[in-house]
Parts: structure tokens; C-alpha cells; sequence
């Protein structure tokens, strides 16, 4: 089956923003992301659905999106695996700082036809997804498909981990590690060229 780019599944709406593991965190808003982006590849329909023609039910929006906090990107809904799973993307903006926070929740359809979170992700953590596709993974092996430990996610290929520190120079150093079975399939580490020493966390 041919693949496509993640980046192209996702519609312009989101295209040149740091899409969001963990909690939202800020980025510059000029930093461009769609060379990583771009390696994000998946052998599955993702389908972009206006939310008005979703007549099944919506995941519950998170707290900080329903207290007006983060506000939406769009009004889509992002679907993959035949509509079991969806993701969205919310944002929160700091015109002054010139930067964003995104927030990306996944959810997975039960089979009561309601929905359950089951991820998070951010900027570093999609970052991440993306890097484990340039090793020669597909984004339908590593997409979150059940919540997992202490943070973690569940993916076809086994439990993701995702942590991101910031360095004492500002740069934010991420690792991630796939487990299957107890066993380490893969992991790496990358540096991210974001300057975030000047915001607290």
C-alpha cells in the first residue's frame, strides 16, 4: 500500500505549526517544523472531518481547552484506524513572546460508542513519532492505540516513552524508547533548536 505524508493527512490548517507527549509546552511560533514533519509517514486513512458532520458523538474536550485556556486550531477532527481513534489539535497563543502552546489528545472509541483519552502529545513528542518513521517505522506501528504507564502510550510496535528535558543552555533534549515485551526495540535521542530558557516550566 503506498504511503502518504503525515503532514498532507493533516490538512493546511495545521501545516508550518509545532504540533504537539506529556503536558503542552512553548514554542517559537516562526521555528519550521514541516522538514520533520514531512518524514512522518502512515499506510492508513487519516481523515479530516468537520466537526458539525460527526454524528456518532465527540471526545470530551480536556479542562484547560473547556476553562478557555487553549482554544481550537480548526473545527477538525482527525480520524484513523476506520474512526476508532481521533486526535485534535488546540492551541494557546502569547502574542508578546511570539510563540505557542499546542495540545494533542488521542482518544480511543469504546465500544459503548463514548470516548476515553489515551494520549498527549507535543511538539517534541510528534517530533519524536516522526524520527521513529525516518528509522524505517510506519505511523500506523506507532500512532497511540491504548493508554500505557506513567505517561506512556501503547502503540502497535509496543509501549512508546517520550520525556523531554530542558537543557542549561535552553535547548529541549528528547528520547524516546519502544518496549515490547520488556525488551527495547529501538530508542533514540535528538536535540530540538528551541531557545526556552527564558521561560519557566
Amino acid at each position: 500500500m503506498k504511503r502518504r505524508p503525515f503532514i498532507k493527512l493533516l490538512g493546511s490548517n495545521l501545516i508550518g505549526l509545532p504540533l504537539v507527549m506529556g503536558s503542552a509546552e512553548i514554542f517559537e511560533s516562526s521555528a519550521n517544523w514541516k522538514p520533520w514533519l514531512a518524514h512522518l509517514q502512515q499506510d492508513a486513512q487519516v481523515e479530516s472531518i468537520n466537526e458539525l458532520w460527526v454524528i456518532n458523538g465527540l471526545p470530551s474536550e480536556p479542562t484547560a481547552v473547556r476553562s478557555g485556556e487553549f482554544g481550537k486550531t480548526s473545527d477538525q477532527i482527525f480520524f484513523y484506524q476506520k474512526r476508532q481513534y481521533c486526535f485534535r489539535v488546540f492551541e494557546k497563543q502569547h502574542p508578546q513572546a511570539g510563540s505557542i502552546e499546542l495540545l494533542i489528545p488521542f482518544w480511543k472509541r469504546q465500544k459503548d460508542g463514548t470516548w476515553i483519552q489515551i494520549a498527549c502529545l507535543s511538539a517534541f513528542g510528534m517530533e519524536a513519532l516522526a524520527k521513529t518513521c525516518q528509522s524505517g517505522y510506519t505511523a500506523t506501528q506507532i500512532l497511540p492505540c491504548e493508554a500505557g504507564n506513567a505517561g506512556n502510550f501503547q502503540s502497535k510496535l509496543g509501549e512508546i516513552q517520550i520525556k523531554t528535558n530542558i537543557q542549561l543552555d535552553g535547548m529541549a533534549k528528547t528520547q524516546i524508547q519502544i518496549t515490547h515485551k520488556c525488551q527495547t526495540i529501538w530508542q533514540d535521542h535528538f536535540f530540538s533548536p528551541q531557545c526556552l530558557s527564558k521561560y519557566s516550566f
